[in-house]
């Protein structure tokens, strides 16, 4: 963001997130920092962590979500490489120099089929996953190939069988115990809530490729290591229930929890409170230790002898000092030395158990793909990051989560934010949430709370009863520019039409209603020229930055675009309203493939064509630039608009790329097209009654979820089948 203040701290960025931790030299947000591989304790196949080798029988029939367990039985998927100059665009001039160089379209991209074939089904799978995936370290032996020919096999048993894709990740314990430096409480914040969030999109992605979606089973370790770090039982408790509030607050639908108890079967038919799981957890722990820890292990000995184990030892050693630190105090009653052998002990004490905890994982889910928080060298576990946007492991209950203005945000602890004077701390009832570049962007006339969305967008909701028509439109207009959507949730008069239209010609926007999403609901009901107009304001208004012709019986008509959109819910919701769909220009950036930058896409210009049979008319759009700077802060935006599918109203969409040739163009719409509908980079909107939402036309592409019946991927591959 323009005008963000430097950091007197070292700072690890990817585009505009970073990742904060205490040094003596100061770094700008341009630069990348590498982060110790170290610092995170690394697993591999000779490791504890990774001593469960391939599947295994299991006698578990349930767990606490109610999952049966399943009987168990890529080339390397890279994570995308995120690839964006510091500046691409000349601000002065307001365009990209760039020679048209055609050979960059990679010929090498295939254009997909579908096809029942169940191994095809889980190379599609695997291709998600490796969006989410972490990178192997430098210093291990890279064993993904191997890997995946395991999970390939779990993915065809499950998709034979018809059932979700099962996933599993241990995670999620609690907060670190150091709550004065460097996390915000005991409790979960915005951390989790957008690591949850980022874990959920995983689950929807693999839904949007195969019918039967994925299930993600989080299986704390918090009972398992919270003793030796000081950790109370009832912190642990709290943290977890927090976490299941949240999944079901925020409609997580594809995450389920799993408890220690789940793992050795006892008490599993007692219904747990605060107080019995304090009174049964040291009875949990004390069953896991007995029955799962392997026959003769010697963590000592392991460390000596086995080079992973060694590794893992480190890394525990170099966290442990930071999560420990309070407990060390200077005053010549412990000395230095002391204190750093009682955290070698602690590490030690944390593989012994570690390597019981993997070896319950594996007996008790021996079906399901196993996931991983710890970077790995692939061969019996999926890395992952469960935070998104980061270039190295961080996880939120090990960190602090700062945003800024345009959406971007860091991760660093606490201390490090606290002694920012630029930055501010934001509570959410009555707790601790997250930090906030100040702005006054989020100081309104009018109390309200300004809560970012993942991956895009802000909430705003009014402290005390307020009217819609008392909104500081300049404000709303602002945030817009810098983060949309804006859903403005909570307000009253929202059901008054003629205040509402009013509003949005105050603000420039076009008015839509949510119901306007509702397609073939009113296809139903409208003459073969309404019909037409629908198919047309479907996508047009979208695009504030185009010039759309309409073609008509030889008469041509011009729309001038508006630089907002303002879609309201003033009726009650219905199944058959459909989802927004809110894709960021920013992020989809970030996230495209490394030889698809902006200055090459700024070259190209697009161009469609519709035709509907019903209504014997044509639609079609002059020339439109792939990529045009922001009327108001001048940053790149992306312009681009797949239209329905041969399935829905139009019956001939024609959609190609200009000065390329058709194979070309084809391939080129084939990488853009599900990009900007990654769970990552868009946002997918659920309506409530009520809802107003206002959307900048330049930095954001809107358009709705298809048909329940229909593909994802037919939808936004325009016409092109996937």
């Amino acid at each position: 963001m323009d005008g963000t203040p430097k950091l007197g701290s070292g700072i690890v960025s990817l585009g505009t997130d970073m990742f904060l931790m205490k040094s003596d030299t100061i770094h700008t947000e341009s630069e990348v920092l590498p982060v110790d591989a170290d610092a995170i304790p690394m697993e591999s196949d000779s490791s504890h962590m990774v001593s469960d080798g391939f599947p295994m029988e299991s006698d578990v029939n349930s767990v606490e979500s109610n999952t049966p367990p399943l009987e168990s039985d890529h080339s390397h998927m890279e994570s995308d490489t995120l690839h964006m100059e510091a500046d691409p665009l000349n601000t002065e001039s307001g365009v990209f120099h760039m020679e048209l160089d055609k050979s960059i379209i990679d010929p090498q991209i295939p254009e997909c089929k579908y096809d029942d074939d169940p191994l095809l089904k889980a190379f599609k799978v695997m291709e998600v996953i490796g969006r989410y995936r972490s990178v192997v370290p430098a210093t291990a032996r890279d064993h993904t190939s191997d890997g995946n020919i395991m999970f390939l096999s779990k993915m065809c048993n499950q998709i034979r069988a018809k059932q979700p894709i099962q996933m599993i990740l241990p995670a999620f314990p609690f907060k670190s115990p150091n709550r004065e430096n460097k996390v915000l409480g005991s409790l979960p914040d915005k951390g989790e809530d957008i690591s949850l969030a980022h874990l959920n999109g995983l689950c929807a992605a693999i839904g949007d490729v195969y019918e039967y979606g994925a299930k993600l089973t989080i299986v704390s370790d918090g009972l398992v290591y919270n003793d030796i770090l000081g950790v109370s039982d009832r912190d642990v408790w709290e943290y977890s229930h927090a976490l299941r509030e949240m999944v079901v607050e925020n409609k997580y639908d594809h995450i389920v929890f799993a408890r220690l108890r789940n793992l050795v079967h006892i008490h599993e038919d007692v219904n747990l409170d605060g107080e019995t799981y304090e009174k049964l957890a040291p009875e949990f722990r004390q069953e896991l230790i007995k029955k799962y820890t392997p026959e003769g292990f010697d963590a000592a000995v392991k460390i000596k002898t086995d080079e992973n184990f060694c590794t893992t030892y480190r890394g525990y050693i170099k966290f442990l000092t930071k999560d420990l630190e309070h407990l060390h105090v200077d005053d010549g009653t412990k000395s230095r030395k002391s204190h750093k052998k009682h955290l070698g002990d602690v590490a030690k004490s944390m593989i012994e158990r570690g390597a019981a905890f993997a070896e319950a994982i594996l007996k008790n889910f021996p079906g399901y793909i196993r996931l991983s928080i710890h970077p790995s060298n692939g061969l019996t576990k999926i890395s992952i990051n469960v935070l998104p946007r980061t270039p190295t492991p961080v996880t939120p209950w090990h960190s602090a989560l700062c945003y800024t203005a345009d959406g971007g945000f860091m991760y660093g602890w606490r201390e490090i934010f606290d002694a920012d004077p630029e930055m501010e701390l934001v509570h959410k009832n009555g707790r601790p949430w997250c930090y906030r570049f100040k702005s006054e962007l989020y100081n309104w006339p009018l109390p309200v709370t300004v809560d970012h969305i993942y991956p895009c967008g802000m909430m705003v909701t009014p402290v005390n009863p307020t009217s819609i028509s008392e909104i500081d439109k300049e404000k709303v207009q602002a945030l817009a520019n810098e983060n949309s959507p804006i859903i403005l949730r909570g307000f009253t008069d929202t059901h008054d039409h003629e205040l509402i239209v009013k509003k949005a010609e105050s603000m420039n926007a076009s008015h839509l209603s949510a119901s306007d999403f509702d397609i073939e609901e009113e296809a139903e009901d409208s003459d073969p020229e309404e019909l037409e107009e629908l198919i047309r304001v479907g996508w047009v208004p979208f695009d504030g930055a185009s010039e759309i012709t309409k073609d008509k019986d030889a008469d041509n008509t011009k729309q001038s675009p508006s630089k907002y959109q303002m879609i309201t819910a003033t009726l009650p919701i219905s199944e058959k309203t459909r989802r927004s769909l809110f894709s960021a220009s920013s992020l989809f950036f970030s996230h495209l493939p490394a030889s698809y930058t902006v200055e090459m896409l700024q070259q190209f210009s697009w161009k469609t064509s519709s035709s509907s049979s019903s209504t014997n008319t044509k639609t079609k759009t002059n020339s439109l630039p792939l990529i045009t700077p922001h009327f108001s802060h001048g940053r790149p935006c992306f312009h681009y608009h797949p239209l329905l599918s041969q399935s829905n109203i139009t019956s001939e969409p024609t959609y190609a790329m200009e000065g390329i040739s058709d194979a070309d163009s084809n391939r080129l719409c084939n990488v853009l097209n599900p990009l900007l509908y990654d769970r990552r980079v868009c946002y997918w909107h659920t309506w409530e009654q009520g809802d107003v939402v206002i959307d900048d036309t330049f930095t954001t592409t809107l358009t709705w979820e298809p048909a329940e019946e229909e593909p994802v991927l037919f939808l936004l591959h325009s016409g092109f089948p996937c």
